[in-house]
């Protein structure tokens, strides 16, 4: 194939017919090239894994973070955001943890470029109240919404933990 060829070093690997080439530069990043024909190849796409780790973010508006299963052993999880990509494929991940909310509060701004689109969750919260949908706009923006049927006797200590995902 064409394009970072001259970067791969060692033996590449062929994967049948409607596969590709799997190969690595000289500092170990991957490539792949998908087969286009039968003795043809499109040109080096970067395979490399990227992982931002776990980010804490700060909540906003007098909301309470990481106040649920924050036990002495550490099980619980804190308020972060993670954005893994894998041949190609970028993952994202968003952590809430959180009390002290109310219908329509802004309870967090992530970075503008986080979510390429809107995202938009069910978030379970005490059993005897509805989900929450969680908003997580396209510029960071992350809200919450308290189903109408729950919002006049919303408690104080209502609260979020929950982990999402989706592909960017």
């Amino acid at each position: 194939p064409a394009g970072k060829a001259s970067h791969i070093t060692g033996t590449a690997q062929f994967y049948g017919n409607a596969g590709g080439i799997t190969a690595f530069d000289k500092s170990g990043k991957q490539y792949y090239a998908a087969r286009t024909g039968a003795t043809t190849f499109s040109d080096w796409q970067d395979y490399s894994s990227t992982d931002s780790g776990w980010i804490a973010y700060n909540v906003l508006n007098g909301v309470l973070p990481n106040t649920q299963f924050m036990s002495s052993d550490g099980k619980g999880f804190s308020c972060s955001y993670r954005s893994v990509t894998q041949q190609g494929v970028t993952t994202k991940y968003l952590r809430i943890n959180m009390s002290k909310f109310t219908n329509g509060l802004v309870v967090a701004q992530l970075p503008p470029t986080f979510a390429e689109n809107t995202q938009n969750f069910y978030a379970r919260t005490a059993v005897s109240w509805h989900a929450i949908t969680v908003r997580l706009a396209a510029n960071g923006e992350l809200s919450v919404f308290v189903k109408s049927d729950d919002r006049a006797q919303w408690p104080e200590d209502g609260y979020i933990y929950q982990e999402f995902s989706w592909v960017d």
